[in-house]
């Protein structure tokens, strides 16, 4: 008892440790020199200032405008620090600052009580530049902040800067949390019409934790952090809003708790869920491996034999914000591998319905006339449906990203765009031109042929006789789907729409389930699947929405933010490795899963 009482008594003192609140007459006497700790004004008394004192870095306070730009001038001139923040505070009638500094390399550029418009354009001009916004503190005057710029060679990660009501941006903050921002700043005032509002800064993290907390006593709102404990994280900021009148200390505050990316230790244990009976050691060895050397949140395979299924197994987090384990019944986006899928739903297609693979698209008979009239280019009048499955309609290349741009435009506005902006850079049937737009218009001529829409005839068509199931864009049930990361700027949820990749890119489901639907493209491709693993015109290693390899296996790869994945086949065996991270360079994994794929296929002692 006396022992859980110890402990309870150091976990408060240490939370006492990262915050407090010291008056202007406290730290009087050192008002010359670098304080070792940040210092931000909570602006509750013109009289009396105080300070919220966080451990971190230096500061000086109580600076005149002219002191200020001394210091400025000081910190630029040296190579050890840069400015954090700056923050303004009124004192007997006359307006005094607080600088904060932190260790690091390059320099800042500081712009001092602005107004929002002054803020907005600078953030604009410096966003251009690729100039890291670090901090914006509201001024002590109505309608002025400060901002703090880092240039620096440094990799800049995509930031949002907002402002508005405390509540919508608070709410605002889960979402952003989701698609993979952490707060970076939070700052809170009060307007002239005693209106309160937030200014708040997200940068793109790598599963870096943070929260908002809100209270009136801060003693309480330290003690109550007990519930993050296992999350690790510390006080960085503190935001306040004026009280009703100066002097109470039961005013309305925020703090903005942080943690630090998501990195696998040497030591931690990586989560692992089998759901076949049985064990593979040296598999599990070979992947644990490569999830710790890349930081990989999650892998998940699924093996079938001879037909049967072999060993399932899910490694590490389904979502590392929320500490959710993995599991082989969750679902993965397949990205390109989802090319694969609709070269079988246009197989059936061709089966059921008076068209073939040399049925125009576009012209006077074209499937998809209506999506394409006087304003396409006439080299699109010889596009046939075989080109769209070979990439050989000589247009649209995945290189140039088109189908990231004008996000704001449904799936038909988008495809009339390109079809009457993008001029064709070859005739079709001449060379591979790898295009997901090309997949996207063999979606609409499935919907146009069927008269159903394209998810429901795969459903019906492929997946209900398998067994199996599969999803586009139903990435939000953490109880069923994965979260999705990268380790660069790319948004899994912002940078691309799976609505729109529907029939190209967009489907979502478990290994196992991309496994069986390998295994039944096995057990077919001699019979109703032989044309789609016969090797294209143009490039002989693909073949009709499958890639073709030298020793006879047929696979795909996908490969895009937030994913990378293969479904594979050799012979008798059939593999499918999914990952909810893609790393800096698109098909950073899919070499290692393409090798790893061919190892268990050959039977290689793992």
């Amino acid at each position: 008892m006396y022992f859980l009482l110890f402990l309870f008594i150091i976990f408060l003192k240490a939370n006492a440790s990262q915050i407090q609140i010291r008056t202007l007459t406290e730290l009087w006497e050192n008002r010359r020199e670098a304080q070792p700790s940040h210092l931000f004004p909570t602006r509750n008394s013109k009289i009396y200032p105080e300070f919220a004192e966080i451990p971190r870095g230096q500061s000086y306070f109580h600076l005149t405008s002219q002191n200020l730009a001394e210091k400025l001038t000081e910190i630029q001139g040296g190579r050890e620090w840069l400015v954090h923040s700056v923050c303004s505070y009124h004192h007997l009638n006359s307006t005094f600052f607080v600088l904060n500094k932190i260790r690091g390399s390059g320099f800042s550029e500081v712009l001092i009580d602005a107004n929002m418009t002054e803020i907005e354009n600078k953030v604009n001009a410096m966003t251009a530049k690729r100039v890291k916004i670090n901090y914006i503190c509201v001024g002590a005057n109505e309608n002025t902040y400060s901002a703090v710029w880092h240039h620096s060679a440094d990799f800049v990660n995509h930031y949002i800067v907002e402002s508005g009501p405390i509540t919508e941006i608070v709410a605002r903050n889960d979402l952003q949390t989701f698609r993979g921002y952490y707060c970076d700043c939070f700052q809170t005032y009060q307007t002239q019409n005693l209106t309160n509002k937030a200014i708040i800064i997200w940068r793109k993290g790598f599963g870096r934790k943070s929260k908002i907390s809100y209270g009136t006593n801060l003693e309480k709102m330290l003690n109550e952090s007990q519930i993050w404990e296992g999350d690790h994280l510390k006080v960085v900021q503190f935001s306040n809003l004026p009280p009703k009148r100066p002097g109470l200390s039961n005013y309305s505050k925020w703090l903005l708790w942080q943690g630090e990316d998501f990195k696998w230790s040497s030591t931690s244990n990586i989560p692992k869920v089998i759901s076949t009976n049985n064990s593979w050691p040296g598999l599990d060895s070979v992947v644990e491996s490569h999830i710790r050397e890349f930081n990989i949140p999650s892998i998940s395979i699924s093996i079938f034999r001879d037909n049967l299924e072999e060993y399932t197994v899910a490694y590490g987090y389904a979502d590392i914000l929320k500490n959710i384990t993995t599991k082989p019944e969750f679902r993965y986006r397949i990205a390109s591998v989802s090319k694969m899928i609709t070269a079988m739903g246009m197989g059936e297609l061709l089966t059921e319905y008076s068209i073939n693979l040399m049925s125009p698209v576009f012209g006077e008979f074209g499937i998809l006339r209506e999506l394409c009239h006087s304003e396409c280019h006439h080299v699109l009048k010889n596009l046939k449906i075989i080109h769209l499955l070979e990439h050989s309609s000589g247009a649209w290349p995945h290189t140039k990203k088109y189908e990231f741009e004008k996000m704001e435009q449904n799936q038909t506005e988008f495809l009339r765009t390109v079809l009457a902006e993008q001029i064709p850079l070859q005739y079709p049937g001449i060379s591979h031109i790898y295009s997901n737009i090309g997949y996207i218009l063999l979606g609409r001529i499935i919907e146009k042929v069927s008269g159903i829409e394209y998810e429901e005839y795969i459903r019906r068509k492929i997946f209900e006789p398998l067994g199996i199931n599969g999803t586009i864009g139903k990435e939000f049930d953490d109880q069923e789907e994965v979260v999705y990361y990268s380790h660069d700027n790319a948004n899994a949820y912002t940078s691309w729409n799976t609505t729109r990749l529907n029939s190209a890119a967009g489907w979502a489901m478990t290994a196992k389930n991309v496994a069986k639907l390998f295994n039944h493209l096995e057990q077919n491709k001699l019979r109703k699947y032989r044309w789609i693993i016969t090797p294209s015109a143009v490039r002989w290693t693909y073949g009709r929405g499958i890639q073709l390899g030298f020793d006879g296996s047929i696979y795909h790869i996908g490969s895009l933010a937030g994913t990378e994945a293969i479904g594979f086949s050799y012979h008798n065996v059939q593999v499918a490795i999914l990952t909810n991270l893609r790393g800096k360079n698109q098909n950073e994994q899919t070499g290692w899963m393409e090798k790893l794929c061919r190892s268990i296929a050959k039977g290689a002692k793992l």
